[in-house]
């Protein structure tokens, strides 16, 4: 297995991609849409300077060939270039933006796992970053999409009677999920497949709220 994916897998990586999606939508529920888009933008800033470090210590400790490295700042300048696109405006817009941007994510970490045994180790603590960043950053998007079904008055006027209704929904699943994660070790994925049924059935009551599709 390559570090990335052992990092992946790791418990408390695990546990802290589920806090990243509790984070980020209750964050959404507090937020207007310019608030929660700066967000967004202010992950994605963190992500790209994590880059740059992972490319920095990659050129540096390992023994790259041209094609190799040529190859490896493609990727990560394509991801550098979504990661630094502005704000969307329109919902169509933003999925254009998240489709693109989760393409260049998976190309970077299929590249970093071709490339990371010629590190040695020594690109560890990059990656856990890296790993750490991306989960958040893209906790956000799922998260920030929620801003483009309120595109109504009404809507928004829903959500403003129910919105203390979801957020004390969003508390419940929080200190479920903090009792449940002693047990995580010994059964993570029961624990993250209950987990994930509770947070769709979140995102579904959201959606029907709002009338959104």
């Amino acid at each position: 297995m390559s570090v990335l994916k052992k990092i992946r897998e790791a418990l408390d990586q695990r546990l802290d991609r589920w806090d990243a999606q509790l984070d980020a939508l209750e964050a959404q529920l507090a937020e207007s849409r310019d608030e929660a888009l700066e967000r967004v933008q202010a992950a994605r800033n963190k992500l790209a300077a994590a880059l740059r470090q992972v490319q920095e210590k990659l050129e540096d400790a390992a023994d790259l060939t041209a094609d190799e490295l040529a190859e490896l700042r493609a990727d990560l300048e394509e991801l550098q270039v979504q990661l630094a696109l502005g704000k969307a405006e329109t919902r169509d817009a933003f999925e254009a933006q998240r489709r693109r941007l989760h393409r260049a994510l998976q190309a970077v970490e299929q590249r970093l796992e071709l490339l990371e045994r010629k590190a040695e180790g020594k690109l560890t603590e990059e990656l856990e970053d890296y790993v750490r960043l991306a989960d958040r950053l893209r906790a956000e998007i799922d998260a920030a999409e929620l801003q483009f079904w309120l595109f109504k008055a009404e809507q928004r006027e829903a959500l403003e009677k129910r919105r203390r209704e979801l957020q004390h929904k969003l508390a419940e699943l929080r200190a479920t999920a903090k009792l449940q994660a002693k047990e995580a070790a010994e059964k993570v994925e029961e624990f993250e497949q209950r987990l994930a049924t509770e947070l769709n059935e979140f995102r579904d009551n959201f959606r029907r709220l709002i009338g959104g599709h």
